[in-house]
């Protein structure tokens, strides 16, 4: 406390530090200092920037700050506080004194869908234009070339650096390449008046760079999740304390940097310090080392893996834990395959005397919860996976925010084209060639180029070209829009029922469900299809009706631009503008339920370790502990040797955010073969993160059913056959403890044997391999849709 404290009331004319462990109350710390500012400092909540790693961390540190000031200082006006992630700032910036660099306020930010495809038609172009290129064929270009290049775009970006500022590689054809690529589509977000999500900060950089005064009335600047910030990150706090005399406050925790694969930059908190005491400023350091979630077995496993395999500088720290729970061991068990591991996983599940919502099962890969998967519905447990497939990619919502993305701008050609090529039917690709040509070609002649009167024009006027279903199709599309924009102008109700009636018409008039419902998987009836889409529906619906669009507490501009932006935020449509903007700003997490039980409570987690980030559960698992996944054989094989002490760095800060997860017990495993998928039969060794040094307090279990083998031959087989099963098992269980022969256990080490039960698949007993003669029920398995992997980067 003492710590904390201490961090609280640091002098606010000093840069400050707090190197922040994990469960050591860092929120409780940044919150508690934002509230010393308005309350003993007197500062304004408006002179006050905090930029926070997600929004819901962001509306969290309101609600603790109403929770402190509602009787303290009830006069303070929290909702003038500039406080949100980097990007939402940036943007509110950018809508105020974006026309200082010549950028029109009225911008929209481009998705993941926007970036690919204009990505993709610049490769085209280039492609096309190539010397001895067809003029006839259509050129292919793949989703790993398009990938390819977003990643090197948004690296360049993370970096402040503009196409021209770029180092060029002469000896380097390809990255010449890639430059050339990265201004061609730098012209076309700027064609279609769109920014990217990395440009809300580069643009930001560049204006306050050159007009620092924008920002001149901040007195303080408090960042959280410093570790994850990258380079224009860095440079944009810089430049938000520029004019407060470098009265700066971080929040963060260097060995929880694990965004590596986004550019975060783990040095930072160095870059930083170097930076300020090179131009005379004091830089205090405080340290939070009082753990109140985990018990100190589970500190001191975490401490050994971050202190002892991390090659890069890092400040050495000592988490003490503030627990009164049970100190028990770390577990760990070793298994001849990946269904023994899972089988085992939710054999512990099942006996574990906690609430299932108090389990968690982090996994390093997405692969990993196939099998983990399937063996918690044999056991008939309920659970979740987080960071499934995103709500904002399912077919319906991306349709129906592409639908309003028309109805809020006349420029938005993606917007259109997207949504008029999935709900008009007869219009092909040369019918949406000719609007876009047509589109293009006014903008040429510096008209600002307007998609709806373009569609208005072809139905007036009957242009050739297009079908009659296609014009009958454009005629109900234009009307849609007309009408959605006279509610949403015109009637004289409250803002939420415009919106919902406005929402409603269009589902209505484009027949969006039945569209989607006929292009869903077979996999459903039709009956829960719609069901599915119409409940998506219904939550998108929900978030537009429920948005508060962030009020601009920014200086007042010189021009009128300010006050032009008042006006139009009292307009629904400018209300629509915003909410769109909202989207592409957070990223949302989406729960992907099993369908055993609808029942949201009482459920076991699964998620990936980047997923569990800032969260916490009394049990956790890590299986899949091997090398080949955590590492992963792409670190393992990075051949240059720079690269793969950064990649294994971070690597071992992801298992210390996995371990220090878990409050009261923590189990570890791996399996040395990996059963029927991708035909993997690459025997595996236990991690490199965690081999080859001392583990205390860690206790081995070994099970009478270690090493089951799992086959699909006949029951007689598997009887005449089991002697030589049980030999097999027995030089692998043999194997697995000659590699961890060298962990001293500083308890009794405590062998468990396995209850008897028959085998689902073989009618086998498992532990003495007799056949027994009753039926096995079979039952039928469905499983939860895979992951989306983390990529690791370059």
């Amino acid at each position: 406390m003492l710590d904390q404290y201490r961090a609280l009331v640091s002098p606010t004319s000093d840069v400050l530090q707090v190197l922040a462990g994990p469960g050591t109350g860092k929120t409780r710390v940044i919150t508690a200092r934002v509230a010393y500012l308005l309350c003993v400092e007197h500062l304004a909540p408006e002179d006050i920037i905090v930029t926070t790693f997600t929004k819901k961390a962001a509306n969290e540190m309101k609600r603790r700050l109403n929770e402190m000031l509602v009787d303290y200082s009830p006069k303070i006006q929290l909702n003038n506080l500039f406080i949100g992630t980097f990007h939402s700032i940036c943007v509110r910036i950018l809508r105020v004194f974006g026309s200082k660099i010549e950028l029109d306020s009225r911008f929209k930010i481009a998705d993941e869908t926007d970036s690919k495809q204009l990505i993709k038609r610049v490769l085209q172009d280039k492609y096309s234009d190539a010397p001895g290129a067809s003029t006839t064929l259509v050129v292919k270009v793949t989703d790993k070339d398009i990938n390819e290049y977003k990643y090197f775009i948004s690296a360049c970006k993370s970096k402040a650096l503009f196409p021209d500022e770029v180092p060029l590689d002469l000896t380097d054809k390809a990255f010449e390449d890639h430059i050339y690529t990265y201004k061609k589509y730098q012209h076309s977000l700027r064609t279609n008046n769109l920014i990217d999500f990395d440009d809300c900060l580069l643009l930001a950089y560049k204006l306050l760079k050159k007009y620092p005064t924008c920002l001149h009335d901040i007195k303080h600047v408090l960042v959280d999740e410093f570790q994850d910030t990258n380079l224009v990150q860095l440079e944009l706090m810089y430049l938000f304390g520029l004019n407060s005399h470098n009265r700066v406050t971080v929040v963060g925790d260097p060995d929880q940097s694990i965004y590596g694969f986004r550019h975060a930059e783990a040095n930072n908190f160095y870059r930083m310090e170097n930076y300020y005491v090179e131009r005379g400023a004091k830089v205090m350091k405080v340290q939070l080392d009082e753990n109140y979630r985990s018990t100190s077995n589970i500190l001191s496993f975490a401490e050994t893996v971050i202190d002892s395999k991390q090659k890069s500088k890092r400040e050495p720290k000592k988490l003490k834990s503030n627990t009164k729970k049970e100190n028990l061991p770390v577990y760990f068990d070793a298994y001849v395959n990946n269904k023994e591991e899972a089988r085992r996983i939710a054999e512990d599940v099942r006996t574990l005397d906690y609430k299932y919502s108090d389990i968690a099962i982090l996994i390093r890969s997405a692969f990993l919860s196939r099998m983990i998967e399937q063996e918690l519905i044999h056991a008939n447990i309920p659970y979740i996976i987080v960071h499934g497939r995103s709500f904002w990619e399912l077919r319906e919502v991306k349709l129906m925010v592409d639908y309003l993305r028309a109805i809020a701008s006349n420029v938005d050609w993606l917007g259109y084209s997207r949504s008029m090529e999935f709900v008009i039917t007869g219009l092909g690709t040369k019918s949406l060639q000719s609007i876009e040509n047509d589109f293009e070609s006014r903008r040429g002649k510096g008209h600002a180029g307007n998609v709806y009167k373009i569609i208005k024009s072809i139905v007036k006027e009957d242009r050739k070209g297009f079908s009659t279903k296609a014009r009958e199709g454009l005629r109900k599309y234009v009307k849609t829009i007309h009408k959605a924009r006279h509610i949403l102008k015109n009637e004289s109700k409250e803002m939420p029922k415009r919106l919902n009636k406005m929402f409603d018409l269009v589902v209505e008039q484009s027949n969006l469900i039945e569209l989607v419902c006929s292009k869903k998987s077979k996999a459903k009836s039709e009956e829960e299809a719609r069901n599915d889409i119409t409940e998506n529906l219904n939550e998108l619906k929900n978030q537009l009706i429920t948005f508060a669009p962030a009020e601009q507490v920014l200086p007042e501009d010189t021009d009128k631009e300010s006050e032009r932006l008042s006006e139009e935020s009292k307009d629904s449509s400018d209300i629509l503008t915003q909410f769109l903007d909202s989207i592409y700003l957070y990223e949302q997490t989406h729960y992907k339920q099993s369908k055993e039980n609808d029942n949201s409570e009482g459920k076991v987690t699964i998620t990936t370790i980047h997923g569990a980030k800032g969260l916490e559960w009394p049990v956790v698992f890590i299986p899949g502990l091997a090398d080949g996944i955590f590492p992963s054989k792409y670190v393992l094989n990075e051949p240059n040797s720079k690269k793969r002490n950064a990649t294994m760095d971070e690597e071992c800060r992801c298992l210390y955010v996995a371990t220090t997860r878990a409050k009261e017990r923590l189990y570890l495993s791996y399996f040395v073969e990996a059963e029927s998928f991708w035909q993997d039969t690459e025997k595996r060794t236990v991690s490199s993160l965690i081999k080859g040094r001392p583990m205390k307090l860690v206790e081995k279990r070994k099970h009478s059913n270690y090493g089951r083998a799992v086959g699909f031959a006949s029951a007689n087989k598997k009887a005449a056959d089991f002697e030589k099963f049980k030999s097999r098992n027995a030089r692998m269980v043999v194997q697995a403890y000659k590699e961890f022969s060298h962990i001293p256990t500083a308890v009794p080490v405590v062998f468990t044997t396995a209850k008897k039960r028959i085998s689902r698949i073989t009618g086998l007993n498992p532990v003495t391999g007799a056949p027994l003669n009753k039926k096995v029920k079979r039952k039928r398995l469905g499983m939860g849709r895979p992951m989306k992997p983390y990529p690791l980067g370059k």
